[in-house]
């Protein structure tokens, strides 16, 4: 009996075999690659709506704060105005008393004015120098005080105001205490309530005042509605006599 020898293509059948197991492994990988990329897509997705949701969470709880301060502060704002009412009608009493007390004066301009202090001498004349002290208030905004001569220090302390008196200088001054200042005579001391229409009309009349707040606080006064009139608390301390001594001025 007679064996007869096949040679069977092992080779072509192997290779076939490793090309289709690699294409298979190649499907895997790229399958594989494909599910990694949606996880991490999805955890982006993830992470980006905690940190929105933390943001709309702080954003929520910060209105809710503002909101809870604003009705505390409702209140107190309330509270406030009836303050400042309270202080401008004590104001405004305190300053009829002392007119009532002292005797008030009205001049044919609207200024009235008291003495608190009555000097003694002769009044000023032209081309006197006047040493003078002086503060000033905003009736209109609860008495508050607007400038003073104290406020006006050289070398650490406080100088009075120096005014020469004459026309030329007149016109730099607020009518006003100009006026008031014409009838006091040495060591008296006078408050004036000077009327919108003698006041001040801009921040640059003398007594001008020097500090940004009192600025500040006379422009808010002049740029508005608001009651224009100035109290003025006026000592004449003392008048160094330059000028020729005449009659005393009309106090009308």
């Amino acid at each position: 009996m007679e064996f007869i020898t096949i040679s069977l293509p092992v080779a072509p059948f192997q290779s076939n075999l490793y090309l289709k197991t690699s294409h298979r492994n190649n499907n895997s990988s790229h399958r594989l690659n494909t599910v990694r990329t949606k996880q991490r897509h999805v955890l982006a997705c993830c992470k980006s709506c905690r940190r929105q949701s933390r943001r709309s969470l702080l954003r929520d709880l910060f209105k809710i704060s503002t909101l809870s301060c604003l009705s505390q502060l409702l209140p107190l704002q309330d509270s406030l105005k009836h303050l400042f009412r309270d202080d401008a009608s004590a104001s405004t009493r305190q300053l009829q008393f002392d007119k009532e007390k002292h005797g008030t004066i009205r001049t044919s301009s609207g200024l009235e004015y008291f003495d608190m202090k009555v000097g003694q001498g002769p009044f000023p004349q032209v081309n006197d120098l006047l040493v003078v002290r002086y503060t000033s208030r905003l009736q209109g905004l609860n008495g508050w005080k607007l400038e003073s001569s104290e406020d006006h220090e050289v070398d650490g302390f406080s100088e009075p105001l120096s005014i020469l008196y004459n026309e030329d200088n007149k016109k730099r001054f607020v009518p006003g205490f100009w006026e008031a200042l014409s009838t006091m005579r040495p060591g008296g001391k006078r408050r004036a309530i000077v009327p919108p229409n003698i006041a001040y009309h801009s921040v640059n009349e003398e007594p001008r005042p020097i500090s940004w707040d009192a600025r500040r606080r006379l422009l808010s006064v002049l740029n508005t509605n608001r009651n224009k009139t100035i109290v003025f608390d006026i000592e004449l301390q003392r008048i160094l006599s330059y000028g020729s001594r005449g009659k005393e001025p009309d106090s009308s």
